[in-house]
């Protein structure tokens, strides 16, 4: 069972009434925090006042929405209208709380000008608002009486909320009360216990708060700590900021003993470092049950697109062409354009993507299938959840050549859309890699696919006029 910051459990009751599909259009329009967006957010207010304390699956108000948007006209207009500042949702949290956000810098001047406006409406004040406010005396007051707990979320807790909102003060008090610097908590939603751990310093090194992170190592905050599906705060030092202040965290955290795991050694071209652990590793005995050095600085180099360390690694690993997990290993390449922030190289010379993938494919099989029979051709044409690698399409036919120089097969199809790369790639439009397949030897009729995956009805389904033409040249 969950529990609020009072420390008593919630029941996650709705307050309200069954959720209206404009809900949704509502939401939208007051997260735009645009002139337009508000006006129609007001036209569907105005045609059901109801909906000024109704609220969304999550238990949130119109009111919770534009706190978190810091959308402050919006703010005002819903206050004028009679919306309540003290609701809670479903996670306990007032507007206000919403208003202090949950990630990432926070804009100073906007959040104080919502929160300013709530507490003028009667907004109590929570742990989370007074650590975003700066309120000491309120949350002295509360720690005296023995009130004041810090529940951890995902995005961290209070300590986490002042790093944000750049309140060193708050920090300072919090540490002097005795909270845990790493804001350790168990991940929700998995079966297995799975501890997160590091979020505040973690949070000081991706802002460059650079004092609040010392503060945060002197009482005993971790810069090797994982903070869950994110990574370390050492590997956050190097993964963001710019120039001189981000190698002043990278050093602090250095001298604390923060270090670069294996696989973001690769991601971020630290090739000496890397150089320097394989070594290391060639002489220690084989850390059973987990991914080599090796392996781990491949997947990263190939994704940093660092040939030197991709050759240095492959040197040391010795699986079978037709090893599955070359799969994961020629994926990475085309994740191009992933450098830091920092980098000066950000963006400069992708070539070396296509040279760390050519590496990698010269050890292995080019007809490996992974999940749904997919084959490597298949899934750089496609796309894969959300993403679509930042490749353009003259890239990707690029890609694609190199695979069929090592050997990959024109006929294979896979078990989502039962189609050959060919297919695939006239579902997707890519006109360069359907140009390249065509040269290539691939037909433009296959009287072996289901009518419905010929590569002629993907391309008339989804509208690519330039690939029907092409096509169509194809066809005797």
């Amino acid at each position: 069972m969950h529990v609020s910051s009072a420390g008593k459990p919630l029941r996650w009751k709705r307050p309200c009434a069954t959720v209206s599909p404009v809900q949704d259009e509502l939401n939208e329009a007051i997260r735009a925090a645009d002139v337009e967006a508000n006006a129609r957010a007001i036209a569907i207010l105005d045609g059901d006042a109801s909906l000024i304390k109704a609220c969304d699956r999550e238990g949130r108000t119109p009111l919770h929405v534009a706190c978190e948007a810091l959308n402050e006209p919006m703010v005002r207009w819903l206050l004028e209208h009679g919306a309540d500042v003290k609701r809670r949702d479903t996670e306990d949290c007032t507007p206000l709380d919403r208003a202090v956000g949950e990630g990432g810098a926070v804009d100073a001047e906007r959040f104080a000008a919502v929160a300013g406006l709530l507490r003028r409406h009667g907004a109590e004040l929570t742990p989370r608002a007074a650590v975003a406010l700066g309120e000491a005396d309120w949350l002295r007051d509360r720690h005296a009486e023995e009130r004041l707990t810090n529940p951890v979320g995902p995005p961290g807790g209070l300590l986490s909320i002042a790093v944000r909102h750049d309140q060193p003060d708050m920090l300072a008090l919090l540490l002097e009360m005795g909270f845990d610097p790493e804001e350790r908590m168990r991940v929700s939603g998995i079966e297995q216990h799975v501890e997160s751990a590091g979020m505040p310093l973690a949070t000081c090194a991706t802002l460059g708060r650079h004092a609040m992170a010392e503060m945060l190592l002197e009482h005993g905050a971790d810069p090797n700590s994982y903070v869950y599906a994110s990574g370390t705060p050492m590997s956050g030092a190097y993964g963001e900021g710019d120039g001189v202040r981000r190698q002043e965290m990278i050093d602090l955290l250095k001298r604390h003993g923060g270090r670069l795991p294996p696989g973001k050694v690769g991601l971020f071209r630290e090739t000496e470092l890397g150089r320097a652990m394989l070594i290391e590793a060639d002489g220690a005995a084989p850390n059973a049950g987990r991914d080599s050095v090796a392996e781990q600085l491949l997947w990263g180099a190939a994704w940093g697109g660092d040939p030197e360390l991709v050759r240095l690694a492959l040197e040391r690993i010795d699986w079978a062409r037709d090893d599955s997990r070359w799969f994961k290993m020629l994926v990475q390449p085309l994740r191009t354009g992933n450098y830091h922030s920092g980098d000066p190289n950000r963006g400069s010379d992708r070539g070396t993507y296509m040279t760390c993938f050519r590496l990698v494919l010269e050890r292995c099989d080019p007809n490996i299938r992974t999940r749904f029979n997919m084959t490597m051709l298949h899934r750089l044409i496609g796309r894969y959840g959300r993403s679509d690698y930042g490749l353009s399409d003259a890239e990707r036919a690029a890609f694609a050549a190199l695979l069929l120089d090592a050997g990959a097969r024109l006929d294979m199809r896979d078990e989502l859309l039962a189609s050959t790369p060919l297919g695939w790639a006239c579902r997707w439009g890519r006109v360069e890699v359907v140009k390249l397949l065509l040269e290539r030897g691939a037909p433009a009729v296959e009287p072996d696919a289901e009518p419905w995956a010929q590569p002629l009805a993907w391309a008339t389904r989804y509208g690519h006029q330039n690939v029907l033409r092409l096509l169509r040249g194809h066809i005797t």
